[in-house]
């Protein structure tokens, strides 16, 4: 059984090991979105919190890092939606 199958289990130091493999890249793409440190190191926190808690979903034949891209990107479009500024109505 491979770590990720592990973490489809719910292996909590499986998951530790995906998210220390991949954090680095996931905040670099995450980063490369939004320029505040802040916010994208939230994207991130949110990212990951998302793929634990969903992880019956994840395919284990596929690849970790480009699921949790993929939660970053919804997870940065919830974030743009929020930040959107409306103007008033005169």
């Amino acid at each position: 059984m491979d770590i990720r199958e592990k973490s489809a289990g719910r292996d909590r130091q499986a998951f530790e090991m995906l998210v220390r493999e991949h954090h680095r890249r996931i905040l670099a793409y995450a980063q490369a979105m939004v320029p505040d440190a802040h916010a994208a190191e939230d994207l991130v926190q949110e990212a990951f919190l998302t793929a634990y808690l969903h992880l019956d979903r994840f395919d284990s034949t596929r690849d970790f890092g480009a699921w949790v891209r993929g939660i970053v990107r919804m997870k940065y479009r919830e974030f743009s939606r929020q930040r959107r500024e409306l103007p008033l109505e005169e």
